[in-house]
């Protein structure tokens, strides 16, 4: 279920920016990317949503939301 929750800060993202946070043609550079939390959220991203994402795209599952932080999230009411 953490995994799903992290895919569904990675979907967020897409669906509000355009593409995928974590991009690179070199698997290890990608690698990178994601275990250093390498993106950008554009600025005319809502703020509350740039919030959730940051919130889901979170590499200790323990610190990442859960469903009912989600439920609770004013981007998601």
């Amino acid at each position: 279920l953490d995994t799903d929750l992290w895919s569904l800060g990675v979907i967020t993202y897409a669906m509000t920016v355009g593409y995928l946070p974590f991009e690179d043609p070199d698997t290890n550079k990608l690698y990178k990317k994601i275990l250093h939390l390498d993106y950008i959220i554009p600025g005319y991203v809502d703020k509350q949503c740039k919030d959730m994402i940051k919130s889901l795209l979170v590499i200790d599952p323990s610190n990442r939301f859960k469903i009912e932080d989600i439920k609770r999230h004013n981007w998601f009411k």
